[in-house]
């Protein structure tokens, strides 16, 4: 016992001594001006290489440190950084408050996508269009057009609906050329995309959209040719939360929005619902939805830890003309027309993600589990006419995101790198309709035989790494690479058919293996001046439908992925105080083993990776503040788009042409005015701006593009009552989203909509 006791007591004065040859570091980090605390702040002491996050109260400790003098670095995204010479005395704690000052960025915003990480944007080699919560509340957006057509090189047509075609730095298209996001998370299997995949997202109660424009960063995989689209779900509020708006307008059209959220203890959270009905202003276009998304924000995941879960669910509910074209003479006469009334669209999207967070001083550890289950039914209206059948497309994930960054040194050297894993296992069945028809108009329809009823499951596993290097306080590198494999398990449950119009294939599975590079690197001459570059290779692998629905082609299973390869080159700054804020990119992205069918020397169906295009282009955006009353955004692109080997048949050779459906010149202008006499109030005039296009591949006809004006206002009237008011298309303009040419048909128009007008009343309580 005498021996344990003396032990004990040596190690008391070993520790005591210890003790008191070690120092402690503790303190709490606030908001210059309102005190607040703040949290997640990072705490480094630079040549100790040692550090941590600051908690809820925006407190932190370091204990364990030698004595010495070092240098005390707290950093926080949108915040000055704070570096302070500090002496550390044996046996002392020091205690200190640090107040950090918030930083003006040019152009005033902050983007997760490029790097999975907040950073400013000025800090990314790349082009990335944002739009805030603040702007897309006061634009209260009918559709994602509305929203997205505000930045520079983006083009959404609008079909009835939600639907949408997109171009972005592509002509506008339904190929499985964009990736689109919902925190992060894909809303859509990269081999099941579906072009109208907005239309699953509760775009009107969004936090923020995001388009990394061109291929992605080595953070994504397949379809991220044309775009990355992620949109972010608000996060759940700190204090009690209940607002709702009811709108009401033309053709029909209604829609309520519920938010609603509290702090439970520890934890947060909120809801958000939308619901929207409308008749349509084209004959038979009624269109309804229903969404709802829940975020709970876990307040007991640890001190260094986050955990959000989100669910999101939108069944839609439509009888869509999309973009049903009209000959020319029903366009002029009678643009309400429906050629195809008996076509239909339902769709349920279930989405749930649960992003774990673990933050040290200099390394962050994210896993992110989801499962996903969509439904789409239709009888596809633009191919009743030659191919009329009703679908059942379904799929459903498991997926896993694991992504971990580290400050190898801090503000100099960091990793991010991570794998995507995920299971889609999902289905497609067709019948073939007999249509009935009076005159031009498809009145109804009956059932007849299977075309094809298949299972096909994809598989994706993707490492990838990106390291971002300042050799100089001014110049950063980021270089990156993706590694993607994917495979397809085709099971076809119907008899194989080798000939025909709707041939089957047997029983078969396809794997493909893509490395993808990326290269960019950032330059800041100033505050407010950066240049920027970037070389990103990018790719996508067939979808489920092109593999293994074969039609009337020969083959179909052989089909490798696209590629492209993009160059771009910007710059972006602000000057005079922020009075003007400006982007201006150049890019040429070239895409190589494009599908393509072509009728080969025997007459026979194929397709193979045969095609080839070239895109150039110039995008400007601007942003004018002359006075606190009066701002001009302006957007404008400017693009060539050609192709350079395509080849449909033995006579039909496309090299050389431009792209149809390529406008070269897309602009847009929004004037804002808030006036003073009038707190909270604000007037917006829009004008959009598509240029002229080629109406077919031939380049034989084109189409003079259009110009249209909205009208936009908000009014306080209480500080819980706001009014709202929109007019669109104000000057009543005949014009056609979408014009296409056919040599037999000639030309096609989809009307877009006539003036309309709505209004709406929202309510914070």
């Amino acid at each position: 016992m005498r021996y344990f006791l003396f032990a004990l007591g040596l190690l008391g004065l070993l520790a005591s001594a210890h003790a008191q040859s070690t120092a402690i570091l503790e303190g709490n980090v606030r908001v210059a001006g309102t005190a607040t605390p703040l949290q997640g702040a990072h705490v480094i002491l630079e040549e100790l290489a040692q550090g941590t996050t600051t908690d809820a109260e925006g407190r932190f400790q370091l204990a364990n440190l030698p004595a010495g003098t070092y240098t005390l670095t707290v950093r926080f995204l949108g915040f000055v950084p704070y570096r302070q010479a500090i002496l550390l005395q044996a046996g002392v704690t020091t205690q200190l408050t640090i107040i950090l000052e918030e930083q003006t960025v040019s152009l005033g915003e902050i983007v997760v996508a490029a790097s999975g990480l907040p950073q400013s944007r000025t800090d990314v080699a790349a082009s990335v269009g944002l739009l805030r919560q603040e702007a897309m509340a006061s634009v209260g957006a009918l559709h994602p057009a509305e929203l997205l057509n505000r930045l520079a090189g983006v083009w959404l047509m609008t079909p009835t609906g939600e639907g949408h075609l997109t171009a972005i730095r592509q002509p506008l298209t339904t190929d499985p050329v964009y990736l689109y996001l919902e925190n992060g998370v894909p809303i859509r299997s990269t081999g099941f995309f579906n072009h109208n995949a907005l239309y699953e997202v509760n775009l009107p109660q969004a936090e923020a959209v995001e388009v990394i424009k061109g291929p992605g960063t080595a953070l994504y995989g397949s379809d991220a040719i044309g775009a990355v689209v992620n949109v972010s779900t608000p996060s759940a509020p700190d204090r009690p939360l209940l607002q709702g708006k009811v709108e009401g307008g033309s053709y029909g059209y209604g829609r309520a929005l519920l938010s609603a959220g509290t702090r439970i203890g520890a934890h947060r959270v909120r809801m958000d619902a939308n619901v929207t009905r409308t008749d349509g202003w084209r004959e038979a276009t009624r269109y309804a939805r229903q969404s709802v998304v829940a975020r709970w924000d876990w307040g007991r995941a640890g001190s260094r830890a986050r955990l959000s879960t989100v669910v999101s669910f939108s069944h839609i509910d439509q009888n869509p003309a999309g973009s049903s074209a009209l000959s020319a003479e029903d366009f002029e006469r009678n643009p309400r027309l429906n050629y195809t009334p008996i076509s239909y669209r339902r769709v349920w999207a279930f989405r749930l993600s649960a992003a774990y967070a673990y933050q040290t001083a200099r390394s962050r550890l994210e896993l992110t589990p989801y499962v996903r289950y969509n439904i789409t039914e239709l009888l596809p209206n633009w191919s009743l006419a030659f191919d009329p059948a009703i679908w059942d497309l379904r799929h459903r994930s498991l997926g896993l995101m694991v992504r971990y960054h580290h400050e190898l040194q801090p503000e100099r050297l960091r990793l991010t790198s991570g794998i995507d894993l995920e299971s889609s296992p999902g289905s497609h069945f067709e019948q073939r309709v007999r249509a009935t028809r009076q005159g031009k108009i498809f009145t109804a329809y009956t059932l007849a035989d299977t075309l094809y009823d298949y299972y096909v499951t994809f598989w994706q596993a993707a490492p990838y790494a990106q390291l971002e290097v300042r050799p100089l306080q001014p110049l950063e590198f980021s270089l990156g690479l993706r590694l993607d494999w994917a495979r397809y398990d085709y099971d076809n449950r119907l008899s194989v058919v080798t000939t025909g119009r709707h041939r089957r294939a047997p029983d078969t599975s396809r794997a493909f293996v893509h490395a993808s590079p990326k290269l960019g690197w950032v330059y800041r001459l100033d505050r407010s001046l950066t240049l920027f570059g970037s070389y990103r290779h990018a790719f996508r692998v067939p979808s489920e439908g092109q593999l293994f629905r074969q039609g009337a082609t020969s083959n179909t299973t052989h089909l490798a992925p696209v590629r492209a390869d993009q160059f771009e080159l910007g710059i972006r700054g602000a000057l005079w105080s922020d009075w003007l804020a400006y982007e201006l990119v150049g890019y040429q992205l070239e895409k190589r083993n494009d599908i393509v069918s072509y009728v080969d020397a025997q007459g026979v169906s194929q397709v193979g990776n045969v095609g080839r295009t070239r895109h150039r282009g110039l995008e400007l955006s601007l942003r004018l503040k002359p006075t606190e009353a009066f701002q001009l955004e302006a957007a404008w692109s400017y693009t060539g788009q050609w192709y350079v080997s395509w080849e449909t048949a033995p006579q039909s050779n496309l090299s050389g042409n431009e792209l149809e459906l390529a406008p070269r010149v897309l602009a847009s202008l929004v004037l804002s005015y808030t006036p003073s006499f009038w707190k909270g109030s604000l007037l917006l005039f829009e004008w959009r701006r598509v240029g002229s296009y080629w109406m077919d591949a031939a380049n034989t006809v084109r189409y003079e593009g259009y110009h249209v004006a909205n009208m936009r206002l908000n009014l306080p009237l209480h500080s819980r009552v706001s009014l709202s008011g929109r007019v669109l298309n104000l000057w009543n303009r005949r014009y056609a989203e979408r014009a296409t040419y056919h040599p037999v048909r000639g030309s096609e128009l989809s009307p877009a909509m006539p003036r309309s007008i709505y209004l709406s009343l929202q309510y914070h309580f």
